[in-house]
């Protein structure tokens, strides 16, 4: 058995020798060379300088080339010992060093390391990870663009959940509409309390407590200005309003009608007996208790 070993360890060391040294009787016997009378260096991108010491092709290429005489560089976004490992995500897609892997500009956004090939922790994001994702986050960000994924804290809108509820608005995505805060002023962006209180006729922390508080979140969801809605008139306020109003007119228009009726009798039937300055105040207190008296249609009728 000793001896059948020591054959194989001397057939093992002839393979060697022939392999990295060129065949004697066909080739160069020195290593680096190849070519009758060892005339050729071997390619410089062959690892060692070792090559066929017959026609000189590499027995094994350095990092970042292949071929038959290792020319030609690593393409496809591979690099490394054999282009075997691929890229990884360098800035703008530029193609990585063939040899070493690494980014000539840096990496894409969420992505770190030499060769851009380690995505950003948990809590962080951007190109070479500099920025924190939100604390207003719920769950992670994502390590590219930093946006909150499964959406944000109650109070907060926009992809990265940094802008505060606003516009009347506060809660949960901003879903959540305002009360009647004081001088009609944003309500708080989480709880939508009220910092300085309420308007005329609401009352609550959030100053919701008040029988026209749905007109105020149909009118706001409808994109209508958000006002105090205390200092509109109710419908019968305004009914009341309109009746004064076509009161006194009617009341000033007959006075009106009254008075040159009577100018119109006195000139056809000449002068008066008696004071004309009397009849002519006769007519205005007719004309006065007309307007401020109970509605007679039948007593107006009799006057005139």
């Amino acid at each position: 058995m000793d001896a059948m070993d020591g054959i194989l360890n001397t057939l093992f060391c002839c393979t060697l020798l022939c392999l990295t040294h060129g065949h004697v009787a066909n080739g160069c016997s020195i290593s680096g060379y190849y070519g009758e009378n060892c005339s050729f260096p071997c390619p410089q991108n062959c690892r060692d300088g070792l090559c066929d010491s017959r026609d000189g092709t590499c027995l094994i290429c350095i990092a970042g080339y292949t071929g038959p005489r290792c020319e030609e560089a690593c393409k496809d976004n591979t690099y490394g010992e054999g282009c075997v490992r691929a890229c990884g995500n360098c800035k703008n897609r530029e193609p990585c060093d063939h040899v070493n892997g690494s980014c000539p500009n840096g990496c894409a956004p969420g992505y770190q390391g030499v060769t851009c090939d380690t995505g950003c922790l948990i809590t962080e994001y951007g190109m070479n990870c500099p920025v924190l994702c939100s604390n207003n986050c719920i769950g992670m960000c994502s390590h590219v663009t930093g946006h909150c994924e499964a959406g944000c804290q109650a109070g907060w809108r926009g992809p990265t959940c940094d802008t505060k509820c606003d516009g009347g608005r506060y809660g949960r995505n901003c879903s959540e509409i305002c009360g009647g805060c004081h001088g009609n002023e944003q309500c708080n962006h989480i709880d939508g309390t009220c910092p300085n209180g309420c308007n005329r006729g609401y009352s609550g922390d959030r100053c919701t407590q008040s029988k026209d508080f749905n007109l105020f979140k149909n009118s706001l969801a409808l994109g209508h200005p958000f006002v105090d809605q205390s200092s509109r008139h109710d419908p019968e306020s305004i009914a009341v309003f309109c009746f004064a109003a076509l009161l006194f007119t009617s009341f000033v228009l007959i006075l009106v009608m009254l008075v040159k009726l009577r100018r119109s009798r006195i000139q056809e039937n000449g002068p008066m007996q008696g004071n004309n300055e009397e009849e002519i105040y006769k007519i205005k207190s007719h004309a006065f208790t007309f307007a401020t008296s109970p509605i007679d249609f039948n007593y107006k009728k009799n006057l005139i």
